[in-house]
């Protein structure tokens, strides 16, 4: 069924192709370039005896751009609610690049990890391969090489992918544009139920903006306050409160205990 759904969804693409065409012209020329922060590693100490070490894996989510530090934005902030929730130090580190996709992840990125001991990976894709339209079957198969990678690599770790971006919502894309690539990204979150288990967490919630609304329980926020100056990427006020929520969410479903990882 997902395959009738994603072919269905290319063929209306290719319809209204020239609209979309223009309007990512548009976008391309008036989206503001942000900078990723420097600090692609860091500690989160809590005077505990108990010391474990997170590596966060992914595209924009990961990369953090238009943030201070990777220390006030996601990574930082789930892996300090983490540490005071366990009483564990943590240390973490960011390997991620802005644009990519799951087989660039395993074929690229996964090379580049020269930590001895990594206790939880944390990967953030699907943005990307829904912007590309990857087909879902090539997006699982990459998605359980990375998996399959972790735990020849790093065999007692454990893995969260966390929730797909919220592309139907992006503020700087058209309603059409919205209607493709949310329709993708719904088709690669599906796709990926039942990917769980054996050390491995999926959040496979949808996230909304109203869910969003409902998480910060502040009627004033409008979908501005959630997204960075170029409409596109999460505000830090975004990150901080989508981190909390995974945290979270990785305590309540018992894949992290609160005596520790």
């Amino acid at each position: 069924m997902l395959s009738i759904y994603y072919v269905l969804n290319l063929l209306f693409l290719l319809i209204c192709y020239p609209i979309i065409s223009a309007q990512l012209k548009d976008i391309r020329k008036n989206v503001p370039v942000l900078e990723p922060p420097t600090d692609f590693q860091g500690e989160e100490h809590v005077g505990s005896e108990k010391n474990k070490h997170i590596v966060f894996i992914g595209e924009s989510t990961m990369v953090a751009l238009g943030m201070p530090s990777h220390k006030k934005a996601f990574a930082g902030t789930l892996a300090r609610n983490i540490a005071e929730t366990t009483n564990t130090n943590i240390s973490w580190k960011v390997y991620a690049k802005n644009g990519i996709t799951a087989e660039r992840v395993h074929s690229k990125l996964l090379k580049q990890i020269n930590d001895e001991q990594v206790d939880l990976f944390v990967v953030g894709l699907g943005g990307n391969d829904s912007f590309r339209f990857t087909p879902p079957w090539r997006w699982k198969k990459e998605m359980e090489n990375i998996i399959n990678y972790f735990k020849s690599n790093f065999p007692s770790s454990k893995i969260v992918i966390i929730n797909m971006p919220p592309t139907r919502e992006f503020p700087i894309f058209s309603k059409l544009m919205r209607f493709f690539v949310g329709n993708m990204t719904d088709i690669l979150r599906i796709k990926l139920k039942g990917i769980e288990g054996n050390n491995v967490l999926y959040l496979d919630d949808k996230i909304t903006f109203n869910q969003f609304l409902s998480i910060a329980n502040d009627t004033k926020l409008t979908i501005d306050d959630f997204f960075e100056t170029d409409r596109l990427h999460p505000s830090l006020y975004t990150y901080q409160l989508w981190a909390k929520s995974s945290a979270n969410d990785i305590l309540e479903k018992g894949f992290i205990k609160k005596e520790g990882l």
